[in-house]
């Protein structure tokens, strides 16, 4: 029996990340659980399957090379919070149960993960929701049992044309099945046509496009067997909500649960391995998307032994990579944050592959950790803190720099203005003759700003120096001409003076560069940009 369900995700970046973070959750959660059951002998069978028949599925290698789904998880990052908003995602999950009894007889468990609260206006929240789950359950049985009756007793007059048409005009369903559509559709036309002109043609069309509809319906969505047996998910706190950043804390939680009290471990040493986690599924679904994308043979799924070697690991006081791991995980939640702020704005452009903030090279999570940091300083060339320091997350990892500056560049420059291939650490852009770096710059105070470039340089000088190749630093909302370094101890190279320019005084507290950059706001560079093109 094909299951119609599968291959429903979008391989794309908004929500993903999310998605990653409820796989973490659930992976650590069923490896407790079979530790609990003295089944953990068997936590190679199990794994986790990313957005094949759902967003999320636990499943159970059987022997004879059979699966059996354990259970199924659609995942929804919105910021709604009306029940009703969740209508198609939760229908989706009733007609995919009942698929599965029909297949095999037996069902997964199914479950709707949310960001946000859903708020009841005046009843309980388990109330409600029963009776909006047997509502909509009772609405598409009334439509599929029309188009039954329908088939079995079609009848060559108008009143009968008239009786379908408003028995079926609005679909109770909604999933966006291409093949379902198009039969859906081919009755709905039909059916006005017989009512426009009763050509013998158009209705047997529409007698025939009734069978396909109902054949539909009762094989491949298997309408009969609709279960409600569907719940928004519970976490181990009793909420049944939490965004991608929250749910971080529960996951930490949970590896700890695992770990037990270790000797000498600290909150971050938990932390630590929940990001290893993390990382390694995020890892695992950006090569997933890159593959769709190429249509390339895909990872389907991630095996929980992986996740439980992970914690099983030993782990070094290693805070290098500790920090790093942490400052990827705050940059890509920050980047989902952005792409939550188009799709509030209802620019859905983030939803489409052709984005730039989809595509790897522009997104630079996937950058060794060398790189990474060396990215990160280029962002923020005024943090004078060390990779090995945690304050130094809180600098680099600055959001308002990101979303107001950094990802807005990325989304809207074209391609071709971007210069990033010479060197992939660095966002950098052709401005008609000059060459401007992408930085997450949010000071608005000039003078303060070079003076904190020029305290970073003093201390660490082989990560940012690379800015001074730059004839503009763009910033979320500083404007400064060149000559904003005048009174700073950046002093530009002799052998970079060109004609009738001072050579200006050396002294042992310069440091000498080959350009001292202008700062422009980024909204003017796009605007500038947007100009250019037309």
């Amino acid at each position: 029996m094909e299951n119609v369900f599968e291959h429903d995700a979008i391989p794309t970046w908004s929500g993903f990340i999310y998605q990653g973070r409820i796989a973490a959750y659930l992976a650590i959660k069923k490896i407790i659980e079979l530790r609990d059951d003295n089944k953990v002998s068997e936590v190679d069978k199990y794994a986790i399957e990313m957005e094949k028949c759902e967003d999320i599925a636990i499943v159970y290698q059987c022997e004879k090379e059979k699966r059996e789904y354990i259970s199924i998880h659609q995942v929804k990052n919105e910021k709604e919070n009306a029940l009703g908003a969740y209508k198609k995602p939760l229908i989706q999950l009733m007609l995919e149960k009942g698929y599965y009894t029909k297949d095999n007889g037996d069902a997964p468990d199914a479950y709707l993960h949310i960001a946000n609260r859903v708020r009841i206006q005046n009843k309980d929240f388990e109330t409600e929701y029963l009776e909006n789950i047997k509502n909509w359950k009772q609405k598409i049985l009334n439509y599929y049992n029309a188009v039954d009756e329908a088939c079995k007793n079609f009848t060559y007059n108008p009143h009968f044309y008239e009786e379908l048409l408003k028995a079926i005009d609005t679909e109770p369903i909604g999933i966006d099945r291409s093949e379902y559509k198009k039969r859906y559709n081919a009755v709905i036309t039909y059916c006005k046509k017989v009512m426009e002109n009763n050509d013998s043609k158009d209705i047997l069309k529409l007698k025939e496009e009734l069978e396909n509809l109902k054949d539909y319906l009762l094989n491949k969505f298997a309408v009969l067997n609709i279960s409600n047996e569907v719940t928004i998910y519970e976490y181990d706190t009793g909420l049944k909500y939490f965004d991608a950043t929250k749910i971080f804390d529960e996951i930490v939680g949970l590896v700890e649960k695992y770990k037990g009290t270790v000797e000498g471990w600290s909150k971050e040493q938990y932390k630590y391995l929940a990001d290893k986690i993390l990382n390694y599924i995020d890892k695992t679904i950006l090569e997933r998307h890159k593959k769709l994308q190429e249509n390339n043979g895909v990872v389907k799924e991630i095996s929980l032994s992986t996740i439980k070697d992970i914690m099983d690991s030993v782990i070094e006081n290693n805070e290098k990579e500790a920090n790093v791991l942490a400052l990827k995980r705050g940059y890509i939640e920050t980047l989902e944050k952005f792409c939550e702020k188009c799709k509030r704005s209802n620019d859905y452009t983030c939803q489409d592959i052709g984005c730039k903030l989809q595509q790897a090279e522009y997104r630079k999570e996937n950058l060794n950790e060398e790189d990474f940091v060396k990215f990160c300083y280029n962002l923020r060339p005024e943090c004078e803190k060390k990779i090995e320091d945690r304050a130094c997350i809180a600098d680099l990892g600055n959001k308002d720099g990101l979303i107001e500056s950094v990802f807005p560049i990325i989304k809207e420059i074209p391609s071709e203005r971007f210069m990033s291939k010479e060197d992939e650490r660095q966002l950098k852009v052709r401005n008609y003759d000059k060459t401007a770096f992408i930085t997450a710059i949010t000071n608005s105070d000039a003078e303060d700003t070079v003076l904190g470039i020029e305290q970073a340089m003093d201390k660490n000088s082989v990560m940012i120096e690379s800015i001074f190749d730059a004839d503009q630093l763009v910033t979320t909302r500083l404007e400064a001409e060149e000559n904003i370094w005048n009174q700073s101890c950046i002093k530009i190279r002799s052998d970079e003076i060109g004609d009738g320019q001072n050579v200006e005084n050396r002294d042992e507290k310069s440091i000498y560069v080959p350009k001292r950059p202008e700062f422009v706001k980024a909204e003017n560079l796009i605007k500038d940009m947007e100009k250019d093109g037309e």
